[in-house]
Formats: C-alpha cells, structure tokens, sequence
C-alpha cells in the first residue's frame, strides 16, 4: 500500500498495488476535488482525461504498478483535467476535476 498526494486537484490517495484500488484518504478544503464531490473514503475505479477514455485503476496498476495511477492523474500543471469514475456513500458516479 502506497500512499500518495496529488496535490493539484486537492486530494491525498492511498494506491494499494495487492488489491489494485485507489481510495482517498484526505480531501482538502477549497480544492477542485472536494468541490467535485469527491472526498475522503471515495473509491477512485477508473482514470482517463475524458469520459470515453476511462481506464480502470486495476489495469493501471496491473500494467505498471502505482506509477500507473500517477501517470494516468497527469502532471500538476495548472489547467489539467482528468475525468474520474468514483464510488463513496452517494452511489457511483463520473466526476471531472481539473487542476
């Protein structure tokens, strides 16, 4: 299990690389994920810069490990969005978020 900041879009991730998921484990106040709906406890399933290119966190992860994930969130350029399916108490939903 690694834990990791993306500190762009506000949010801290906990990648566990065994059972190949994403969770947020800190959502930061004022920042574009929180805005979004996306807070801590969220399951992050799948990664892409846009709806139709969604790529789900296990095969990230089973291709290239937690650098998978990290490379598929982008580089903390301001202006960066990266579309997310995410699932938390409210159901499972996509949410955009840019940086």
């Amino acid at each position: 299990i690694r834990s990791g900041q993306t500190a762009a879009f506000g949010i801290r991730i906990q990648t566990d690389t065994v059972n190949r998921r994403v969770l947020v484990v800190d959502a930061y106040e004022g920042a574009p994920a929180l805005a979004a709906g996306l807070d801590r406890g969220a399951r992050i399933l799948a990664i892409g810069t846009s709806p139709a290119t969604l790529q789900t966190v296990e095969s990230l992860i089973a291709a290239n490990g937690s650098a998978g994930v990290s490379d598929a969130l982008g580089p903390s350029t301001a202006g960066v969005a990266r579309t997310l399916e995410i699932e938390d108490g409210n159901g499972r939903r996509t949410v955009t978020i840019t940086k």
